[in-house]
């Protein structure tokens, strides 16, 4: 195990993009402009925080990760730039090193963000330099009118090992409750998985855990959240069908 401190402040022009960004072009579609428009905000707002990442390659700087923060330096005139140099390492081991940095990051816990926002509100701190436009906001001080517990008691989830099937069941008025508005929507589909985490064994969670990977490959989805919501999604199906039924 070793501590990488090769930081160093250099001219930017000397930081080069790499030729295997796993990332999309941020001009392909206007959501993700919005993305980068985020990242060069901030950067305007706060000031470089992070070092670019980068490897030495023929007297320059190639980039191991932070593209859109150097391309959004660019667009903001900087002349400088921090990187924290990794040497002259391989092209193989800088597009593990590229794949370990974008896939090994924890997502935020919406309603935890939710938490802090109102606190920086209600003690009448200033809201500006946030990665989020006023709208996104208001629908994450949203999230707060709902009782996040009330869903996970609501909430049961099986693995049946045998059959290779998983169960979900969810009392359909809390479900539809916690359904009704967008804000209810986001919280349930991104915070659901810790809020029913709580109350489980290690057996149950490792269980869970099954249902999750059994679930991205049967619906081709990436996260935990949609693979839930998916899940649940199916049970109200249910509710209809045995409805109309009757």
């Amino acid at each position: 195990m070793n501590i990488v401190e090769n930081n160093m402040v250099v001219d930017i022009d000397l930081v080069i993009p790499n030729n295997y960004n796993p990332k999309p072009d941020f001009n392909s579609t206007e959501e993700l402009q919005l993305e980068f428009e985020k990242i060069k905000d901030s950067i305007a707002y706060h000031g470089q925080i992070d070092p670019l990442i980068v490897r030495e390659l023929n007297g320059k700087y190639e980039l191991v990760n932070g593209f859109h923060r150097l391309q959004a330096m660019k667009d903001l005139g900087f002349e400088k730039v921090e990187i924290k140099n990794l040497g002259d390492i391989t092209r193989e081991e800088a597009i593990k090193k590229t794949l370990s940095f974008e896939e090994l990051q924890i997502p935020l816990d919406r309603i935890e963000v939710a938490k802090l926002i109102v606190a920086l509100d209600k003690d009448g701190k200033s809201l500006e330099g946030l990665p989020y436009d006023a709208d996104v906001i208001d629908s994450l001080k949203k999230m707060l009118d709902y009782d996040w517990n009330e869903l996970n008691q609501a909430v049961e989830v099986s693995f049946d090992e045998v059959e290779s099937k998983k169960t979900i069941k969810v009392d359909e008025a809390t479900y539809l409750k916690f359904m009704s508005e967008a804000e209810a929507e986001r919280g349930l589909k991104v915070n659901i998985m810790r809020k029913i985490s709580v109350s489980i064994t290690a057996e149950q969670a490792k269980k869970l855990e099954e249902i999750i990977s059994w679930g991205k490959k049967e619906y081709g989805l990436k996260s935990k959240g949609d693979v839930i919501v998916k899940m649940l999604q199916e049970v109200v199906s249910t509710w209809q069908k045995e409805k109309e039924t009757v």
